[in-house]
């Protein structure tokens, strides 16, 4: 049995920069080859892989990044009832809470490690955001470029909103707001809008789907591109549906997922990343927490499961460049998935990714370290287990 090691981040500790991207839980990771399979087998089998892949996959200029050309906002933004009748699973949802007068998050930070071109085109996770559309009309020239996202007009506070966007089988629900920088607000009210949220998903139950809803067909596997079909979901009997009331022109397709993500039956067990302006509000992010008498961030139940990032530990992470040179880099891995000379030229002059064409090095950028979430139940973490103890 052969054994290669290589190290993976886990994306449940992101956080767009500044504020989602660079809090991240390294670790090493043995693949172990299937019993009685040749190391020569398998490199045939990758070589294979990457063969079929190059020829679907699309890159920007400095091969950091999958890329697709840009699209309106409007081909990519979704109603309730076109959200609904989707086949979301396995997705991130991320509900950003904003105004047309608000300050910009830098959501373009936020997507650049999710879409590294490191991950493979079935590693690419849909990304929803649910938010106000005044807001998001002025973050969408940052982000695109990227594929595979969509947008639906909301409130993060609208529970009808995340059924639609059945947050019961996301990977990750992230909540981000630009409501809580104004120095003006109270430090123990700069996070009422994410605590309001996480109190709201708490109480959501979710009900079995009644039905088998209407299957998509691939006409385009990568980019922003039309090609939604109504499949046999519907059948003979469509309950008053037809292709007519249901257009699906305008929505691109949604990457084939091997597996079925299991949903949940309840708003507590539902996947979640928030961010706290003020840590001493995490008693009150999780009921668990709410009931220990320390209210330091680091001892809380939120933060050992990744579901709480705060910006106070950034400086943790600054301090440690001191004793430890390589935590730059990890910086820029964790920021940027990935960096280059030209990604730094190309954002400093316009801050805009431009598409670029295949060649042997842009293939060999791809081969680097990736972000990637694992379950402690699942291969290879759950051998470290004993008696349920990690």
């Amino acid at each position: 049995m052969s054994l290669c090691a290589s190290p993976v981040f886990s994306p449940s500790t992101l956080s767009s920069f500044p504020t989602l991207s660079e809090a991240c839980v390294c670790v090493c990771v043995l693949c172990c080859s299937p019993e009685g399979e040749t190391l020569r087998e398998r490199e045939c089998v990758w070589e294979q892989q990457q063969q079929e892949e190059q020829q679907e996959v699309r890159l920007d200029s400095t091969g950091l990044f999958h890329w697709c050309p840009p699209v309106p906002l409007k081909d990519i933004s979704l109603t309730r009832q076109s959200a609904s009748t989707l086949a979301l699973q396995d997705h991130v949802v991320v509900c950003v809470f904003g105004d047309g007068g608000s300050s910009l998050l830098g959501l373009g930070d936020f997507m650049m490690p999710l879409r590294a071109s490191s991950l493979t085109a079935p590693e690419l996770r849909t990304v929803v955001f649910l938010g106000d559309p005044h807001y998001f009309s002025r973050e969408w020239p940052n982000i695109q470029y990227f594929p595979h996202i969509y947008f639906l007009p909301g409130s993060p506070l609208c529970g009808a909103d995340l059924r639609a966007l059945r947050v019961e089988r996301c990977a990750m629900v992230v909540v981000l707001s630009s409501l809580s920088s104004s120095s003006d607000i109270e430090p123990s009210m700069q996070d009422k809008e994410t605590i309001h949220f996480c109190v709201n998903l708490y109480h959501i139950r979710f009900s079995p789907e009644p039905g088998p809803r209407c299957t998509l067909s691939h006409t385009q596997s990568h980019g922003h591109g039309q090609g939604l079909e109504l499949g046999h979901g519907f059948g003979g009997h469509n309950h008053g549906l037809s292709h007519d009331t249901l257009d699906f022109s305008h929505i691109p397709t949604i990457p084939e997922k091997a597996e079925v993500t299991p949903a949940h039956s309840a708003g507590t067990t539902v996947p979640l990343l928030v961010e706290l302006v003020n840590s001493s509000n995490v008693c009150f992010v999780n009921e668990a927490d709410s009931q220990e008498d320390s209210s330091s961030l680091t001892l809380s139940q939120a933060f050992s499961v990744g579901s709480v990032f705060s910006v106070d530990l950034l400086d943790s992470l600054m301090a440690a460049t001191y004793f430890n040179a390589n935590v730059p880099g990890l910086i820029c891995t964790l920021v940027t998935g990935g960096d280059t000379p030209l990604l730094e030229a190309q954002l400093a002059e316009d801050n805009q990714l431009r598409g670029g064409e295949m060649s042997v090095k842009m293939w060999a950028l791809r081969q680097r370290s990736k972000l990637a979430q694992l379950a402690l139940q699942d291969e290879p973490l759950c051998s470290l287990a004993v008696s349920f103890y990690y």
